[in-house]
């Protein structure tokens, strides 16, 4: 694009059109930032401000200047809808003589438009983010596993004395399968037994005495409660897992 010294549009190639979404916009004898003007939903757009700074530099010192890498989004004239799109650029402003004099008598604007560029950069970054949480997830569950495998292998000890001794410590599986998450609804419980682990209990009256609730909440490693007057003649099974803090009362 070629400017005037103060900042008026003489004219722009096809290519530079294009890049900035013009097509076919009348743009000869518009002020510079009238047709580029910051995007006004963008809070942080500080294309105007720095591009108006290099083009003084260049005014001031004759020199060109190398603008550093520039987010300014353009408006979508293509479409004719006038949406913003997000666009980076590295735009090199120079001067233009007049004949042999040193006085500048335009600006000659070129940009390379290096979205894509940033873009696919940005993505990478985000990938590599993403790879590093799954990394450490990965991480975490491969810890899981080997703790979970300790877990296994410390609580078979236990259990093969047990078997070999024939003699079941009722209070020591039950801690066992609190401490491995083993559920069973088909097993029921005593009220000197601990709940397993976190749940709804349905129970069970020996002597149908018409107590309510039938179902309780009980938390991991909970005693069973007795009943008023069944005492210990009533039983409990789990019906489904809850992590509830709180116990229901029988009566």
């Amino acid at each position: 694009m070629v400017l005037t010294p103060d900042l008026t549009i003489v004219d722009a190639s096809d290519a530079y059109r294009r890049a900035t979404l013009l097509w076919g916009e009348a743009i000869t004898g518009c002020g510079m930032f009238d047709v580029f003007p910051d995007n006004p939903y963008d809070p942080t757009a500080d294309g105007v401000q720095h591009l108006r700074a290099s083009f003084h530099q260049v005014l001031q010192r004759g020199r060109p200047h190398r603008m550093a890498l520039q987010r300014y989004d353009v408006r979508d004239h293509v479409a004719g809808d006038g949406a913003w799109i997000e666009k980076f650029w590295a735009p090199v402003n120079t001067p233009v003589f007049g004949g042999d004099s040193r006085e500048i008598t335009h600006i000659l604007h070129h940009v390379t438009d290096v979205t894509q560029v940033v873009r696919l950069r940005q993505w990478i970054a985000e990938q590599s983010v993403l790879l590093a949480e799954q990394r450490a997830t990965l991480d975490r569950m491969r810890q899981d596993l080997v703790r979970g495998q300790r877990e296994l292998r410390a609580a078979q000890k236990p259990l093969t004395a047990m078997l070999r001794a024939q003699e079941p410590q009722a209070h020591a599986l039950d801690a066992l399968q609190r401490q491995l998450g083993v559920t069973d609804t088909r097993q029921y419980w005593e009220p000197s037994r601990r709940a397993p682990v976190a749940g709804i209990y349905r129970v069970f009256h020996q002597r149908a005495c018409g107590l309510v609730p039938r179902m309780v909440f009980l938390p991991a490693g909970k005693a069973f409660p007795q009943c008023p007057h069944c005492h210990d003649s009533v039983l409990y099974r789990l019906t489904s897992m809850l992590p509830v803090p709180t116990v229901g009362k029988m009566g």
